[in-house]
């Protein structure tokens, strides 16, 4: 018997209906000579620091730095059944063979190896590697199976990386609450991008408008524009000189362009068009493309590439055919498609695919009833097929004339923007018809304006601008900057390895790491656009330039790299590691007698706990709410709440901290507009699940 370890049970009970594994048992199935099991994501983490030495159970600077070795691991407390009833079938004395059917690249091989080497399992192994659930493709992919062996050096970076995440984890987020006396969970990507987010934010708030003014000819066919100038009174000068004089064509150039159609998704892009497009966050993303993905529909989501191999041109050609003969392509763009105009070249580069091709559509879509489908999901693989079909079609063509219009010998510019062939625009502005309705619209040049003309009267005007703050992250700009995390430092060497390595986390992580953000309190969500807490800030001032900073993850991807080519030790690795975070230990904590705690105490004080959901509520300017926020549990009260002012009584933070302890307060010198008298009497806070009210008990 032939025991095929998968990731997840979708996925393994897609590889089991193809490989014939029809008898479903407790979590596995097997027939036709295999078992098929699952891992139901990481079976195996990290041990915690306690299971080293009881000194490691509390946080105290005393035991820093914390780099007991070697290195252990646990079975996961949430999936230690599962973890047993893999155990017991790799030991079954009639499996001889194992296969490694994990998702194909460093983490998957990290779930199979860590299961497979605390089982203590010897038995040999081949891996299955693959990019997508079609059948066909699950069918190839048993025919070409791989010694586990060709995988060794693969393990060995993705162990090398969960280990020192975990030693720069532990060691410095008990570092800096130990030095600041706060919770302040520090890591090495998390903590970057939480810095991508408080220097945009700094940007924001020092940001100091600078006034310009534009001079506007209007000529009646056109209005053309000059230079900006710093002063309006520069502006007026020229503006009287030139208003109503008259004005001559003195240039006329007309180029054509082409806009080339855009690669295919990998998740990253995938996740920034659904954000433009939908508003989705990075994470609902990911989720649906995982779903759709182990519906068969999608390819493997979590790729980092935007092509596909040469071998797949013939399949995706006919794949594009037969989208645009089915109901998933709206008619209007089955008439406008003219296959003749399809073209795969920009969407076949074999050397620019690592693990996984670029996400497209499955053939299993085209037979699959989409009735069961959530509208996110239908949304998003819209996305998808459409980009398919716009990828492959041809370039957007537009002439672009600039006109210069010369008036008592200053310049004034105006362009304009003809529509040549939409090609590709129209097929892929079609899911997001209304955010890109205006994409085609012609702003070309009247044809009567000509080289030479003289305008006559021409109406000069001052408009007054100012220059424009950076705007907050969203969900798009902050996956964006994660991935072109190059920009973000001054060393040469450290943009080529994080352009190569396509930025800090992966298209897998990023989302995830945005959503821990979140739940830590270093950054909120506020109207779609995040903005960092004040704890973050202060983390960020705090931590030395080097842990904050994207150096970081150049420096490990770079050797990571070569771990898994063999060319470097991952004992090396480590060693340096731990110099490192000595370094950093020892001279934090000779200056731990000068650090201010105070910078990270709450911008709003503290009232009570939520009744809600057991975070705290804070005092606001205008409320007394949980710090959960928007898209948190919604407690929330009123500081002008209407019962009170017809009480005439302020509602005090002390008020609230009781009614948040006790449900009820007794209160004296409420007043009866009935009667034109004050009283007393206890009053209960009655939570509906939507509001809070409040009402008296006598």
């Amino acid at each position: 018997m032939k025991l095929v370890i998968a990731e997840k049970p979708s996925v393994a009970m897609s590889i089991a209906r193809v490989i014939g594994a029809d008898e479903k048992s407790d979590g596995y199935c097997s027939g036709n000579g295999y078992i098929v099991t699952w891992c139901v994501g990481h079976l195996i983490s990290a041990a915690e620091p306690e299971t080293y030495d009881s000194r490691y159970k509390e946080w105290s600077l005393d035991t820093l730095p914390m780099l007991p070795q070697p290195f252990r691991l646990k079975v996961s407390d949430d999936t230690k059944s599962q973890f047993e009833i893999v155990k017991k079938l790799m030991e079954r004395d009639d499996v001889s063979e194992l296969i490694c059917a994990t998702d194909a690249g460093r983490e998957g091989e990290l779930i199979f190896r860590l299961v497979y080497n605390v089982v203590g399992c010897t038995k040999p192994f081949e891996r299955l590697w693959i990019s997508s659930m079609e059948e066909k493709t699950i069918t190839e992919g048993f025919s070409n199976l791989k010694p586990g062996t060709e995988y060794d050096n693969l393990f060995k970076a993705a162990f090398t990386r969960l280990r020192a995440d975990w030693y720069v984890g532990m060691n410095f987020s008990r570092l800096f609450s130990g030095l600041y006396r706060n919770n302040l969970p520090v890591g090495r990507v998390q903590t970057a991008v939480t810095n991508l987010v408080v220097k945009r934010q700094l940007e924001i708030d020092n940001f100091k408008p600078v006034p310009y003014f534009v001079l506007e000819a209007d000529c009646g066919d056109f209005i053309a524009k000059s230079d900006k100038f710093d002063t309006k009174e520069a502006a007026e000068e020229i503006r009287n000189i030139c208003n109503g004089k008259s004005g001559v064509i003195a240039e006329l150039d007309e180029q054509q362009h082409k806009d080339n159609p855009p690669t295919l998704f990998d998740l990253t892009t995938f996740q920034r068009e659904a954000n433009k497009t939908f508003g989705y966050t990075a994470q609902q993303v990911l989720d649906v493309a995982q779903s759709l993905y182990e519906k068969g529909l999608l390819t493997y989501p979590r790729t980092d590439s935007k092509y596909l191999t040469e071998d797949m041109q013939f399949s995706t050609e006919k794949l594009i055919d037969d989208l645009l003969q089915s109901n998933l392509v709206a008619p209007e763009i089955q008439q406008y498609y003219d296959k003749e105009k399809k073209s795969m070249q920009r969407c076949i580069d074999g050397s620019k695919v690592s693990d996984h091709h670029a996400i497209i559509p499955t053939e299993t879509l085209l037979k699959k009833d989409m009735s069961d489908l959530t509208t996110t999901e239908r949304n998003c693989l819209n996305l998808v097929i459409y980009r398919l079909l716009a990828a492959s079609y041809e370039p957007c063509v537009y002439n672009e004339t600039t006109v210069k219009l010369v008036i008592a010998e200053k310049e004034f510019i105006v362009k304009g923007k003809k529509l040549v062939n939409s090609g590709y625009r129209t097929i892929i502005d079609f899911v997001g018809r209304e955010k890109n309705k205006d994409s085609n619209k012609d702003s070309s040049i009247p044809s009567t304006v000509t080289q030479n003309k003289i305008y006559d009267n021409i109406k000069v005007s001052i408009t007054e601008h100012k220059t424009a703050p950076p705007k907050p992250y969203n969900d798009d700009s902050l996956l964006s900057a994660m991935e072109n995390a190059g920009r973000q430092t001054d060393n040469e060497d450290y943009k080529s390895i994080l352009k190569e390595c396509k930025g800090i986390g992966t298209p897998a992580t990023r989302a995830g790491i945005i959503e821990k953000l979140i739940k830590t309190k270093y950054i909120e969500r506020e109207k779609k656009v995040f903005v960092p807490t004040n704890k973050a800030i202060a983390l960020i001032t705090v931590v030395p330039e080097e842990v904050k900073s994207v150096d970081m993850t150049a420096q490990w991807e770079q050797q990571l790299d070569l771990i898994s080519k063999g060319e470097l030790s991952d004992t090396d690795f480590m060693n340096n590691l731990f110099d490192y975070i000595s370094s950093v230990v020892q001279s934090s904590k000779q200056s731990a007698g000068t650090v201010n705690t105070d910078m990270f105490k709450p911008k709003y004080d503290v009232i009570g706990v939520c009744p809600r959901c057991g975070k705290n509520v804070l005092n606001y300017p205008k409320t007394y709410s949980c710090e959960s926020g928007k898209g948190g549990c919604g407690f929330v009260v009123f500081k002008n709440n209407k019962w009170w002012k017809e009480k005439k009584k302020t509602l005090s933070p002390s008020m609230i901290g009781k009614f948040l302890k006790d449900g009820k307060v007794k209160v004296k010198g409420l007043y009866s507009a009935k009667k034109d008298k004050k009283y007393d009497a206890t009053v209960a806070m009655v939570d509906t699940g939507k509001y809070i009210n409040f009402e008296l008990i006598f």
